[in-house]
């Protein structure tokens, strides 16, 4: 069962984190939110260590949920964006807050 399922769970702070856990999904989300939609290869590099399998495994997982929304070029070769939906944009605040909670902390603890 993916962590998404587990939305029939009391208590919502574990629904969120379970959507949001993960090595990627929280760097994934954090460069999408910095703009408008993001070529598959783009986030890629962005990222770094990530493969091609991990990459569309996570972007799968937070399209089902309805975090990101997925448009496909008809072209050759195929192009692939990514970009946040409403839903998405939502964490825009949660995701700022937390970006500068890790920056006080790492300061405090230099």
């Amino acid at each position: 069962m993916s962590k998404v399922d587990s939305i029939n769970q009391e208590c919502p702070m574990e629904i969120a984190l379970n959507l949001l856990s993960g090595k990627w999904r929280l760097k994934i989300l954090y460069y999408l939110l910095k703009g408008e939609s993001i070529h598959f290869n783009q986030l890629q590099r962005l990222l770094g260590d990530i493969t091609t399998k991990v990459l569309t495994a996570q972007l799968r997982t937070l399209e089902e949920a309805g975090i990101v929304s997925r448009i496909v070029y008809d072209e050759s070769p195929i192009r692939v964006k990514y970009s946040m939906t409403d839903t998405g944009k939502t964490l825009i605040p949660l995701m700022t807050e937390l970006c500068n909670w890790g920056k006080t902390y790492k300061k405090s603890r230099l």
